[in-house]
């Protein structure tokens, strides 16, 4: 067993004190590492349950908004949607309660002229005026049920448009988890992901000091690992909170990458101008 002694522990000391020095100085020309990300990437789900029919396009492939990405079986609500549009444009019950609301008008004038010529009694006319509003009444609950049946076309083909789920923004389909022939459920309804790559976006937990120097909109620039590159960055957020329990703030860079030129998950550096890294 070896014992250390004062001069031992004095050395020891120094170098322990020299290596954390190196550690420091090695930390400060290094910078801060985080990894490319997609600007957005969107996990798709399906609203309800269901069994998928057809994937419009594949993994990989570009999308605009509103393209078709997954549909589910819709057989079911294409027939009833069917019954419900023959309901609501069927103009044989409103045509007839519009013969019967003109006849009965007629009538109540024919017979409100004969009153004034004296040719017909008070209580024939009232009959008539009585005829003559319920034809009106009935007319009215005619177009109030044509009125629901067009109602419950439009919530049977939103439940048409809701099994197909369609692309939220521009950008690329990278998942498709779901083959035709597969039901959907409650608890699985993740069918697809697709995300922009146009703009990526890099993530950074620094210091307060250096997050100090950061302003909105600011440039910055950023080397990525794999390939040598450096590019320039934009500052786009900047959490006002600095974490207590690690010391950091989460600072996140924009590049632009419209001819995508760089990848998503590439290593990403950056060095602040002064760093007063952790």
């Amino acid at each position: 067993m070896y014992k250390i002694t004062g001069a031992g522990r004095r050395t020891a000391t120094a170098m322990l004190i020299v290596a954390a020095v190196v550690c420091v100085k090695g930390a400060q020309a290094y910078g801060y590492e985080g990894f490319t990300e997609p600007y957005r990437l969107v996990e798709l789900a399906a609203p309800e349950p269901g069994v998928v029919s057809m994937n419009h396009v594949r993994e990989g492939e570009p999308v605009r908004k509103g393209d078709a990405i997954t549909s589910l079986n819709d057989k079911d609500l294409l027939g009833a949607l069917a019954v419900a549009q023959a309901d609501a444009t069927a103009s044989g019950r409103r045509e007839a309660a519009e013969a019967e609301v003109a006849l009965q008008k007629r009538r109540v004038e024919k017979l409100e002229k004969l009153r004034r010529e004296g040719h017909s009694t008070q209580e024939e006319t009232e009959r008539a005026q009585a005829d003559y509003a319920i034809a009106v009444s009935q007319l009215r609950a005619v177009n109030e049920e044509l009125g629901r049946k067009q109602l419950e076309v439009a919530q049977i083909q939103a439940q048409i448009d809701r099994r197909h789920i369609a692309a939220p923004m521009d950008g690329i389909v990278t998942e498709l988890l779901k083959e035709p022939g597969e039901s959907v459920s409650a608890n699985e309804s993740h069918v697809a992901t697709v995300v922009q790559l146009e703009l990526l976006r890099v993530k950074f937990y620094i210091s307060t000091q250096d997050a100090q120097q950061l302003r909105q909109g600011s440039s910055v620039n950023l080397l990525l690992i794999e390939t040598g590159q450096e590019v320039e960055g934009t500052t786009e957020y900047i959490c006002p909170i600095t974490d207590a329990e690690s010391g950091t703030v989460r600072v996140e860079f924009v590049l632009e990458n419209a001819r995508g030129d760089y990848r998503s998950g590439l290593r990403c550096k950056w060095q602040p101008m002064t760093t007063g890294q952790p």
